[in-house]
């Protein structure tokens, strides 16, 4: 009696159909040891890390003023100055 509803004949019993339920169950057999690696190490592989600061990842011009020690938040060690060092 199944066998005769429109939904199986024309949607169910088709080879488009067939094939999307294989392609989905294959793809989803690689994927889920990915997901479950990602749960199982507390990481969310959509949210990027934050940095010491809690801004999110550094832009250049941050990277730029550390290394030039203008940046107040990164003094360089040793002093106020890196000249100082040496004297």
């Amino acid at each position: 009696m199944m066998y005769h509803w429109w939904i199986y004949e024309y949607v169910v019993n088709t080879a488009w159909f067939v094939q999307g339920v294989a392609w989905t169950l294959f793809l989803f057999n690689f994927a889920l040891p990915v997901i479950v690696w990602f749960t199982m190490s507390s990481r969310n592989p959509l949210r990027r890390e934050k940095n010491e600061t809690g801004a999110g990842m550094p832009t250049d011009a941050d990277g730029d003023e550390a290394k030039s020690g203008d940046n107040a938040k990164n003094p360089p060690e040793g002093g106020s100055s890196a000249s100082s060092e040496f004297s």
